[in-house]
């Protein structure tokens, strides 16, 4: 199921408080609504017409103080054959499906 068609736009980078298997735990809720294979350290969604690639890299952690530490990963998101109303979409259930809560 991999696919990034040669006129694929820019990647969307992202640096996130999350360990891959965090990342891997929340990805049916981001991806939800579309098909997708996970393929080591990234996941191809959606098809030929439609859809993207995402993939991940460790980063080192950021200490906060000194017993608070974050993980951190890097998150790379290419999509393609998305207007500008589907990829705002897609972008807002992404984060919300990865945003902490607090309180």
């Amino acid at each position: 199921m991999s696919h990034t068609p040669p006129d694929s736009a820019a990647p969307i980078t992202k640096d996130m408080g999350f360990t891959p298997g965090e990342i891997l735990r929340l990805l049916p809720r981001a991806l939800e609504g579309w098909d997708y294979a996970v393929e080591g350290a990234g996941a191809a969604f959606g098809n030929a017409e439609k859809g993207g690639r995402m993939t991940w890299r460790e980063l080192p952690a950021r200490r906060l103080g000194l017993n608070f530490v974050v993980p951190r990963c890097q998150v790379e998101l290419r999509l393609h054959g998305l207007n500008q109303a589907e990829q705002s979409a897609f972008l807002l259930q992404f984060d919300r499906s990865y945003q902490r809560g607090g309180g």
